[in-house]
């Protein structure tokens, strides 16, 4: 028998600690003080930092949103004025396939000197794969 996964999607609960944590790894990577400010992105402003989207959890995100009105911000680096997805790629993918336009996002505004990650350059980009089952769909 397959062993199923188990997936946790990011709520209004957990998002301000995951929000904190991300950014004392960002503080401790460059040295300085930062800040999240909290606005809306253009859907098609954002670059993905992960290699591919997982299909099941694209269906449960799926599903949240149309059936609960799952809207947990995404979390948005903003580097020289383009905008990078650390965490939030399936909410990100699934509002822009559902035609929205831009998605609420906490966005940490890099120092000038970091570096530009080497990921795809758009959403439409981002491969799709099985990478197991889900134990627990809800």
């Amino acid at each position: 028998m397959k062993e199923m996964r188990k997936i946790e999607l990011v709520s209004a609960e957990s998002l301000p600690r995951r929000l904190e944590d991300i950014k004392k790894s960002f503080e401790g990577v460059y040295d300085v003080p930062l800040s999240a400010d909290f606005r809306e992105i253009n859907l098609n402003e954002l670059h993905p930092t992960e290699t591919f989207l997982e299909k099941d959890k694209l269906s449960l995100v799926f599903q949240k949103i149309m059936e609960e009105d799952y809207g947990v911000p995404i979390i948005a680096v903003e580097q020289g004025g383009q905008y990078f997805i650390i965490d939030g790629h399936h909410r990100s993918f699934i509002n822009k396939k559902l035609g929205r336009r831009a998605i609420k996002a906490y966005v940490i505004s890099l120092p000038p000197f970091s570096l530009r990650p080497k990921v795809a350059s758009s959403l439409d980009e981002i491969p799709i794969k099985d990478v197991g089952e889900i134990e627990d769909p809800i």
